[in-house]
C-alpha cells in the first residue's frame, strides 16, 4: 500500500499559472497516518544538485576536548558572568567542529517493493504501538519477515551481478576474495589459571 498523492498547482487571482509556477510544483501525500495533511514541494532549479554530506561528530573526542579546556574562574559580576558564557559557548562550538568529520551519506540502493514494504511494516508498527493487540501483532511480524525476505534476495541478487560481472583485467577478483577471506574479528587470547 503505497502513498497516494495529488498534484496541485497554485492558480492566481486571474486564474493563469504565473511564470514560477512552471517550475513549482506542490504534492500533497493523502495516505500518512496523521491527522495533518503534508504537502511537498518539488522545484526545479535547472542545476544539478549539490551532494549533501553529513556531519557525524566523534563524542569521545569532543568529551575529551571540553575535559582539556574546562578551566572555571568563578565570575563576580553580571559582566563576567556574560564574558564566561561567552567564552564557554565559544568552547563548545570549538569542540563540536573539531571532534567530527563530514562524510557523504551511505547510498542504498533498493527496490521500490522495498520502500513500499518498508512504508507498511512502519505503519504496522504504529498500529500495534498503538493497540497491543495480538492481530496487530501477528501483521507486523508478517511485514518484517516479508520484508526480511525482499533484503536477502535484494542482497543475493546484488552479490549475484557483482560475481556475473567481474572480468579478468580487472582487479575486481582479487578485491571481492580479499573482503570475504579477511578476518574480521580478531579473537584475543584466552587466559586461565593453567595457560596463557
Amino acid at each position: 500500500m503505497g502513498l497516494a498523492s495529488t498534484r496541485c498547482w497554485v492558480l492566481w487571482p486571474n486564474k493563469t499559472k504565473s511564470l514560477s509556477d512552471h517550475a513549482v510544483s506542490a504534492y500533497s501525500l493523502n495516505e500518512l497516518s496523521s491527522d495533518h495533511l503534508p504537502v511537498k514541494f518539488l522545484i526545479d532549479t535547472g542545476s544539478p544538485v549539490e551532494s549533501h554530506k553529513k556531519f557525524l561528530p566523534n563524542w569521545e573526542k569532543y568529551r575529551s576536548h571540553l575535559i582539556r579546556q574546562a578551566e572555571m574562574n568563578p565570575p563576580c559580576g553580571t559582566e563576567d558572568i556574560d564574558a564566561e558564557v561567552e567564552r564557554l559557548t565559544a568552547e563548545i562550538i570549538t569542540a563540536f567542529n573539531d571532534s567530527g568529520s563530514w562524510r557523504k551519506p551511505i547510498n542504498r540502493e533498493t527496490t521500490d517493493e522495498i520502500n513500499q514494504q518498508v512504508r507498511e511494516w512502519n505503519r504496522c508498527k504504529k498500529i500495534w504501538q498503538k493497540t497491543r493487540h495480538p492481530v496487530d501483532k501477528n501483521n507486523l511480524n508478517r511485514a518484517q519477515k516479508y520484508l526480511s525476505k525482499l533484503y536477502r534476495d535484494h542482497n543475493e541478487r546484488k552479490t549475484t551481478n557483482l560475481i556475473i560481472g567481474i572480468e579478468p583485467g580487472d582487479d575486481n577478483l582479487w578485491k571481492l576474495v580479499k573482503t570475504y577471506t579477511n578476518e574480521r574479528i580478531k579473537m584475543p587470547p584466552i587466559i586461565t589459571d593453567s595457560q596463557v
